[in-house]
């Protein structure tokens, strides 16, 4: 008979946790459509934004210094390798930065007058 108790308080515990589960999973229903496309052009815009500030500090940079590196943009903005080379190659694209070298260490970029 004491088994028996276990076993039933066991199982309604079982039950009423599993409800539990369910209705906070339940309660962050997705948000509608419109909503949604608003937080990701908000996301978007804020994204852009970073972007273009940090581009002006690195071209800020390197009319005060001469020059710039790779490594000076990873360290200056704590990003990858790969985003730091974006941010010079963008910058080199639009004019605004000239890249002096091929590859590796020997790589800087300067201010185009």
């Amino acid at each position: 008979m004491k088994y028996l108790i276990y076993i039933v308080v066991g199982m309604t515990a079982y039950y009423f946790g599993r409800k539990l589960a369910t209705k906070r999973t339940c309660s962050a229903l997705p948000k509608p459509r419109k909503e949604m496309n608003e937080l990701r052009k908000s996301a978007n815009k804020a994204r852009t934004d970073k972007v273009k500030v940090r581009e002006e500090m690195i071209e800020e940079y390197t009319r005060h210094k001469g020059k710039i590196t790779n490594d000076e943009v990873e360290r200056m903005f704590c990003v990858s390798d790969s985003t730091a080379s974006n941010y010079l190659n963008d910058l080199e694209e639009k004019g605004k930065l000239k890249q002096v070298g091929e590859k590796g260490r020997g790589v800087h970029y300067t201010s185009k007058p």
